[in-house]
């Protein structure tokens, strides 16, 4: 004779909980299984340098944790259909500038809000190659006495 564990009201509502939380996962891991188009997306919107795999997945799963997540998606999506002017128009028609904005901010700061992506790896750094990042040697010592190359 088998044993079926009965399972009390709590057990169920935790039991229901917990599966609807997982049907939440398909839409945050959507960036995920796009990660190619997400990196072409940034190197369309943040300049040839955005190539990093590691970073762009970083950057993609920081901004599936936010209120624009479904408009970068768009974005993405956009940026699949268009190029240069066209796709800042594309972008600016549906209103999606925040979202553009936000990956574009992502990489030359290296955070999205409160998310610490990559402070050495942030674009601004290539931008400004003058300075290094806090904390970070930029050669031996009296590296900065030497002109620059």
């Amino acid at each position: 004779m088998s044993h079926v564990p009965e399972i009390d009201s709590a057990g169920r509502r935790r039991f229901l909980v917990a599966s609807a939380a997982l049907l939440a996962l398909p839409s945050l891991d959507a960036f995920a299984r796009s990660a190619p188009s997400f990196a072409a997306a940034s190197t369309a919107l943040a300049g040839p340098d955005a190539t990093d795999a590691k970073m762009a997945a970083a950057i993609a799963q920081a901004l599936s944790q936010t209120p624009l997540a479904d408009d970068v998606t768009r974005v993405v999506a956009l940026a699949a259909r268009y190029s240069g002017a066209r796709l800042a128009a594309a972008i600016h028609e549906r209103g999606l500038d925040a979202a553009a904005n936000a990956i574009v901010a992502a990489w030359h700061g290296g955070f999205v809000g409160n998310t610490l992506i990559s402070y050495p790896g942030a674009l601004a750094w290539k931008a400004l190659p003058f300075l290094k990042p806090a904390g970070y040697c930029g050669g031996a010592f009296g590296y900065w006495a030497e002109a620059p190359q």
